[in-house]
């Protein structure tokens, strides 16, 4: 069933406001996020990845005495915010787009949201369980998005709260990421308790520990000690162990982060035993380190390679894995680059790959640079790519570009490829074209 608008409206929010530390950051925001919420409905997007991006807030809602203004204040709130869900649910079913006065109810409510401390939204949860307005998927959600709200800030009461209010959530959903997010958020600053959690509710409540939420725990771990978040994937019994070693690598954000998961992930393998997740664990770490290196440009990627001293396995797998969606106009210092990084088959393999994906996204970049390369293997190589990419599409300029390599059985081969395309499409000429020799 797709997310009610109303949580989804939420969670929109909270992905761009939580972190914020004043209600002018609402305001100033409201233009653009107005244009966001007009495309939830269409979009069904998923609770998950928007709080996975969710900025840690600096905002502590301290635990401050419970005073009877503030309970009744929580008291009205909930029973405020059970109406506009249901008023919002009810004018979703009947298809009705939200006008400007509701999107600004959302953003009041939002904002109300982000003031309740760790006592008020324990009684905003209490009055949710019992408000008849409400069914059992509306309210699971809301109370389920309650906790993650607390989750950011509070996240072992966050925990206990959620313990204590387990029978609202089925398996899975809304349950997996408030736990997940709570254990994330407390694995950064109290890692033994995080897991301490998890250790005694895998026996009392199995349900609640999932590889999801033993996943969270991972990650916030990693941001603190990435060589304790490899442990864990032995200690936790995970069923996907590469999925988290993707989460670990995913917390490297900068190279020097990026060189403790490395550290951390070579003492890991070495006290795994040959096997299916000991290389899934290296091929999906090394992955995305790589990736994340690649985004931050091709000088600063390549003097952290570089200093990475990555023994063979380590740059096949890295190499393999970097792209011209990531590399793009810097594409053909990238293959220049690994040139002499890799063996020769690897490296055949590999400049056939990235010239033929820079080919469909920028013909005439990747052409321009065929131009300019030295002959020798690595030109063969990519000759042979681009030609049997663009041919398709322009098969005479491809058959210019076969006859630009040395006579042998490779110009033959890839001549022969083309005539059998000149035999049935018309040629059409493309920008790019080798100079005659």
């Amino acid at each position: 069933m797709k997310t009610p608008l109303i949580l989804t409206a939420l969670i929109i929010l909270a992905a761009a406001w939580i972190g914020q530390k004043t209600h002018t950051h609402l305001h100033n925001a409201r233009q653009e996020n107005q244009r966001v919420l007009a495309q939830a409905r269409s979009l069904g997007l998923d609770p998950a990845t928007l709080l996975e991006e969710r900025p840690t807030s600096p905002r502590q809602r301290a635990a401050r005495p419970l005073t009877a203004d503030k309970q009744a204040k929580a008291k009205d709130f909930a029973a405020r915010l059970a109406r506009f869900a249901v008023e919002m649910e009810q004018r979703e079913k009947d298809g009705i787009e939200p006008d400007e006065s509701h999107q600004d109810q959302i953003f009041q409510i939002m904002d109300e949201m982000l003031q309740l401390d760790p006592e008020q939204l324990k009684i905003l949860i209490a009055e949710l369980r019992q408000d008849p307005q409400l069914d059992a998927e509306m309210r699971s959600n809301i109370v389920g998005f309650s906790i993650m709200m607390l989750a950011n800030d509070h996240p072992a009461k966050a925990l206990a709260l959620f313990t204590e209010s387990s029978d609202l959530f089925a398996e899975g959903g809304m349950s997996e990421h408030a736990i997940s997010t709570a254990l994330a958020r407390l694995a950064q600053t109290d890692p033994d308790a995080a897991l301490a959690w998890v250790r005694e509710h895998s026996k009392t409540h199995p349900e609640m520990v999932t590889d999801d939420t033993k996943t969270g725990l991972i990650r916030g771990a990693a941001k603190r000690d990435p060589a304790l978040a490899f442990q864990l994937i032995s200690e936790l019994d995970l069923e996907n162990p590469s999925n988290a070693a993707s989460h670990i690598a995913a917390t490297a954000e900068d190279p020097a982060s990026r060189s403790a998961v490395l550290t951390a992930l070579r003492k890991h393998l070495e006290s795994l035993p040959e096997g299916q997740d000991r290389d899934t664990i290296r091929t999906t770490t090394l992955s995305s380190l790589a990736n994340r290196a690649a985004a931050d440009g091709f000088e600063a990627a390549v003097k952290w390679f570089d200093s990475a001293n990555l023994d063979p396995k380590e740059t096949e797998i890295t190499l393999t894995h970097i792209n011209p969606h990531q590399t793009q106009k810097d594409t053909g210092r990238w293959i220049e680059w690994m040139s002499d990084k890799l063996p020769q088959s690897q490296l055949d393999a590999k400049v056939n790959n990235m010239v033929s994906q820079w080919t469909q996204i920028d013909y005439q970049a990747a052409g321009q640079w065929l131009l300019e390369t030295p002959a020798g293997p690595t030109k063969t190589t990519a000759i042979k790519s681009y030609a049997e990419t663009v041919a398709p599409h322009h098969p005479e300029s491809a058959r210019q570009w076969a006859n630009s390599l040395p006579p042998g059985q490779d110009r033959d081969d890839l001549l022969q490829r083309i005539d059998h395309l000149l035999s049935s499409e018309p040629p059409t000429e493309i920008e790019i074209i080798p100079k005659s020799e």
